[in-house]
């Protein structure tokens, strides 16, 4: 949300909007509409909450951004691919796998997540750990740059055809029976 309020300082993307499709608990839920009202952003985002059928938003979106803290293989990454849709990722997990930096999305360094682990002796829950993470000026710098980086991008017909090759390549429904 702070990154996104640095976008919107921008001119060229103060027409923009930004969707929240999912949701954590309430108060957390609460939390992030809290900050947007703080960083005067709340009429450019909006929550969805959770969504059984979320195919209307890939068909929406420009760009899909997935600050995410720990990751394994992130399905939403990869259905926003099978969509040709630009992802903006952080560099944990598995997201370095499904992701060419540049070349079907952007990767942005997640800085001090493991100093924080060492640091704090006790976090009393995973929003508290976000909350911390996710006000790190670097980490909030980091996705700024990314975002701006995929806006400026020339290749959105590149990145549409390197994404549904990467799926086709890698996830079709013949590889999936093969490996069975």
């Amino acid at each position: 949300i702070m990154a996104l309020s640095n976008i919107f300082k921008c001119k060229p993307y103060r027409n923009m909007r930004f969707y929240f499709v999912g949701g954590h608990t309430i108060k957390y839920d609460n939390y992030l509409k809290s900050l947007c009202k703080e960083y005067k952003i709340d009429k450019y985002v909006h929550f969805e909450g959770f969504q059984d059928d979320v195919k209307k938003y890939y068909e929406l979106l420009d760009f899909i951004i997935l600050p995410s803290v720990s990751e394994g293989a992130p399905y939403n990454i990869i259905e926003a691919m099978s969509f040709g849709i630009p992802v903006i990722v952080s560099n944990v997990g598995g997201n370095h796998e499904l992701v060419i930096n540049g070349i079907n999305g952007v990767i942005y360094e997640y800085t001090g997540i493991r100093e924080l682990e060492q640091s704090k002796i006790y976090v009393k829950n995973y929003d508290e750990h976000l909350a911390i993470i996710h006000r790190d000026k670097i980490n909030v710098e980091n996705i700024t740059k990314s975002i701006i980086k995929l806006l400026d991008m020339q290749n959105y017909d590149d990145i549409y055809k390197n994404n549904k090759e990467f799926i086709n390549n890698k996830f079709s429904e013949n590889i999936y029976i093969e490996s069975i």
